[in-house]
């Protein structure tokens, strides 16, 4: 069920940032849509990174996030926290999908 919503989500957000990108009052960021057209979609975030305006960006972060997310649903790793690796609970997951810590994991980094 999460991995369907992740892969729903990277589809959106390309469409999304391939529309926004098309229609921009900025000459760049509409050359960028074009070459994004042509570009695979593995190299998009490294293509978009700190080329397009903050409020485009985030939607950049979170396409990172989401394709890491698949990836490790590839790699039969996902769910499990990148610093202790043991298992993010369900519920972490379920809030955000694309979380890389366990809760202990979470607030250890936060400070």
């Amino acid at each position: 069920m999460l991995k369907l919503y992740l892969i729903e989500e990277v589809k959106n957000l390309r469409i999304t940032l391939l529309q926004d990108l098309s229609q921009s009052e900025h000459s760049f960021e509409r050359e960028i849509a074009l070459k994004l057209k042509t570009t695979p979609h593995v190299n998009w975030v490294e293509l978009l990174q700190d080329k397009i305006y903050p409020t485009l960006n985030i939607k950049v972060v979170r396409l990172n996030k989401v394709e890491a997310a698949l990836c490790q649903f590839e790699q039969g790793v996902y769910g499990i926290c990148a610093d202790c690796e043991e298992s993010i609970s369900l519920c972490k997951l379920e809030k955000d999908p694309t979380e890389q810590r366990c809760k202990p994991c979470a607030n250890k980094s936060a400070f």
